[in-house]
């Protein structure tokens, strides 16, 4: 069962916090978050479900790609297919803003999230230091796909 998704907008902040606590080894506080969302280009999504955050994603929007900073789902939530929604989502605004790309980069320590995002279809194009650098190219999902775009 997948969930409404909408902007983030302040009152969502102590279930985004949660959310962080839950998820993360080293979660972003409320100064993290907001620091991020006040950046131009970086833009909060929250899935909602009965009236609560139950995932949310942070990226950031470059004239190439989309670069995904934070995305996680509640652990009550989990299975539910909340995550993928939310791919699918950047997927789908990828040719309206003429861009091609969602960029992961996950601590080489994460391999749930490497074999979930692996399970979504993205591929792990590089290794910077301690992350895997996940990509899904609409371009090359084309190609493969036999789409003409």
């Amino acid at each position: 069962m997948t969930g409404h998704i909408r902007w983030q907008i302040r009152r969502d902040m102590p279930q985004v916090l949660e959310i962080e606590e839950a998820c993360f080894i080293e979660p972003w506080d409320e100064e993290d978050v907001v620091k991020r969302l006040h950046v131009r280009n970086c833009i909060g999504m929250v899935v909602e479900d009965c009236e609560q955050v139950a995932a949310y994603m942070m990226y950031e929007l470059y004239k190439t790609h989309f670069n995904v900073l934070r995305m996680a789902v509640h652990p009550d939530f989990r299975y539910e297919g909340k995550g993928r929604q939310m791919i699918k989502q950047l997927a789908d605004k990828l040719t309206l803003q003429r861009r091609s790309k969602i960029i992961f980069a996950i601590h080489e320590q994460n391999l749930d999230a490497q074999l979930w995002l692996q399970a979504c279809g993205l591929v792990c194009v590089e290794i910077v230091g301690d992350e895997y650098i996940f990509e899904y190219d609409y371009e090359m999902e084309c190609l493969f796909n036999g789409d003409q775009g």
